[in-house]
């Protein structure tokens, strides 16, 4: 048992603890905190590593001899594991004695990140380069992740963050890759014109479905969402309006799961009998039932919801319209009003957080230039 002694710390270090124990529960329970390179044995925090290394650098030296980072890939990988490389240039040369720090979520990794990380220097000895072949993020986990370069010690910190993935739903963004899918061009050619005509970002659309069904146009879940989009009852309620000419099973209503998932693999139920089991209208209906998501978040209502939260610039549409595709619009909008910026924290709709993050992670790279080979 380890007794602190309260009296011998400062108000700082004391919070300092807290945040450390708070994270540690939250990443790993009783086990301790981890890191995608594993566990995490230290207190320090970023806050602290900074105030103690101010820089120093004079105007020019910021200007033209500011050290460059690169990441590949350049955003986090939430769908899958894959490998990290981060390469430093700087300028004025990597001297004997740098300084590399990481920290995730504020505290310091450095020791972490060091273990099986392969290390080169460029012939000029300007660049560093850090290689980590294998690595996973965890979707619907905080996981900021920073490296502080510093020249010698006293010298300034230069640090860049390496962030979860960005997506928008807004976005035209062309799908470049399915991978690790293989998917024929036919479908992401569907994907993108339907998504396209409805103004939704194509690379959106195929990583929902890569999500949701792994592309597979016969999946069916333990609440009887069906097919690529996997469309739920409730969902088909407000996109059958439109379509009301496609054919509709009553079996899909009536058999239990487990029985609707061994009549549709064994071809009882078809295409012919209910539209979300043909490809081409499940993008459709799955596209649709996203414009109604839109239309829902843009009512008036809504909106003033929203911007009670968020500024209009700050307004995360696209998580909010994920996760109310997830777990439902009105779910969504309580954990909102309840809980404000924390709404994804909420208990309601713990599978919608690792759902917005994994969706966007795939939105991102299908997209991505990256030309990581793993990707």
């Amino acid at each position: 048992m380890i007794i602190l002694e309260i009296s011998i710390l400062s108000l700082r270090k004391w919070r300092t603890f807290l945040q450390f124990v708070l994270s540690s529960l939250f990443f790993m329970g009783c086990a301790g905190p981890t890191s995608p390179f594993g566990a995490m044995d230290t207190l320090s925090s970023i806050e602290e590593t900074l105030q103690e290394n101010l820089s120093h650098l004079l105007p020019s030296e910021k200007k033209y001899s500011k050290p460059q980072f690169k990441i590949s890939p350049d955003f986090q990988v939430l769908h899958k594991k894959s490998p990290l490389v981060l390469t430093i240039n700087d300028p004025q040369g990597i001297p004997d004695d740098f300084h590399l720090r990481v920290y995730f979520n504020g505290y310091e990794i450095t020791s972490e990140f060091y273990n099986n990380s392969e290390i080169s220097f460029n012939l000029s000895n300007t660049e560093v380069t850090f290689e980590h072949s294998t690595l996973r993020f965890l979707a619907g986990k905080d996981s900021l992740l920073q490296f502080s370069y510093e020249r010698t010690e006293g010298a300034g910190e230069f640090i860049t963050n390496y962030s979860k993935p960005p997506c928008d739903v807004f976005a035209q963004n062309q799908i470049l890759t399915t991978k690790p899918f293989r998917v024929k061009q036919l479908l992401i050619d569907e994907i993108e014109v339907h998504a396209s005509r409805s103004s939704i970002n194509p690379s959106l659309v195929a990583g929902l479905i890569a999500q949701e069904s792994g592309f597979n146009p016969r999946a069916v879940s333990w609440s009887k969402a069906v097919g690529l989009t996997q469309v739920t009852p409730i969902a088909n309620k407000e996109i059958i309006d439109e379509f009301s000419e496609w054919p509709q099973s009553e079996q899909i209503s009536r058999l239990p799961a487990a029985a609707l998932k061994y009549e549709i693999r064994k071809g009882n139920i078809t295409a012919d009998e209910d539209w979300r089991l043909e490809s081409s209208k499940s993008i459709q209906g799955g596209v649709k039932y996203l414009e109604y998501l839109v239309g829902y978040w843009g009512k008036k209502q809504k909106k003033k919801d929203l911007l009670s939260v968020y500024p209009k610039h700050e307004t995360p549409l696209t998580d909010v319209i994920l996760s109310s595709y997830n777990s439902g619009a009105s779910r969504v909008n309580y954990a909102l009003r309840s809980m404000g910026r924390s709404y994804l924290k909420s208990d309601q709709l713990n599978e919608a957080r690792y759902y917005v993050d994994r969706v966007k992670s795939y939105c991102y790279h299908f997209s991505s230039t990256d030309k990581q080979e793993s990707l």
